[in-house]
């Protein structure tokens, strides 16, 4: 991966090296978590381009969209003869409401339909009139926006209180990204749990947990702004304690 996600040239050299059999690439190119990363658009067209190649599909998590985007179309658009497009209400409405979407190619209508009878039974009732009532009224665009303004306040605050610590991320959300090498992200957990400030687990988020880089996602979402505020502002001073006292060990 880079700043905008999965590089096209690794993937490639993935699938070259790849055991005979299905495939299937899943990305999230919005707002990946825990990085961030968001891919342009000529990602977007280079990652389908590969997938072609190699005749695999595509299973596109967008949970993380907060607000389409015409200049960053979603690979289903781009290649929806092999994308499985999923996206979900949680993030964007109301966690409560339990409401995910799917779209599929055609020719995959049967199994998708066969795989959710099998598993999910059915959307519960209540939350699909609750839904129809909130999109005829209204007041789903309302919510919408009232959730992307409050992430929008979020992340102006992390912006301010981390600075450059945090990578920029590339689209509205409730998560940012904190790069560090591994062993420093791990004492920045321990350290700040000591003070009461939960983070997400380094080991947690890490594909690979021997790997020497790594980082810290901050989740902006639960805490009220003061406690968002007060738990910030800790996570600022240990972060360069934490940098300070590695790098005295190293010397």
């Amino acid at each position: 991966m880079d700043g905008e996600g999965v590089v096209p040239e690794a993937l490639d050299r993935a699938l070259s090296a790849r055991r005979p059999g299905p495939a299937a690439l899943y990305v999230t190119p919005t707002m990946q978590n825990p990085t961030t990363a968001t891919m342009g658009r000529a990602r977007r067209e280079a990652i389908v381009a590969v997938c072609r190649d190699h005749d695999i599909a595509i299973i596109e998590d967008d949970v993380y969209t907060l607000a389409a985007d015409r200049k960053l179309p979603q690979l289903a658009m781009l290649a929806p003869e092999r994308t499985f497009y999923a996206n979900s209400m949680s993030k964007t409405l109301n966690p409560a409401l339990r409401i995910g979407g799917l779209v599929a190619p055609e020719p995959m209508y049967a199994h998708i339909e066969a795989a959710l009878q099998a598993t999910a039974i059915m959307v519960p009732p209540l939350s699909c009139a609750v839904m129809e009532q909130w999109l005829i009224d209204g007041t789903a665009e309302v919510v919408s926006r009232s959730i992307q303004d409050e992430s929008d306040r979020r992340l102006a605050l992390a912006r301010s209180m981390l600075g450059a610590m945090m990578r920029e991320p590339g689209h509205q959300g409730y998560h940012v990204w904190l790069p560090m090498p591994r062993l420093e992200a791990q004492g920045l957990e321990h350290a700040a749990s000591a003070l009461g400030v939960l983070v997400t687990p380094p080991s947690s988020t890490a594909a690979d947990t021997e790997a020497p880089d790594g980082g810290v996602r901050l989740c902006l979402g639960a805490p009220s702004i003061a406690d968002l505020s007060t738990a910030l502002s800790a996570i600022a001073r240990l972060r360069l304690e934490v940098r300070t006292a590695d790098s005295r060990l190293i010397l």
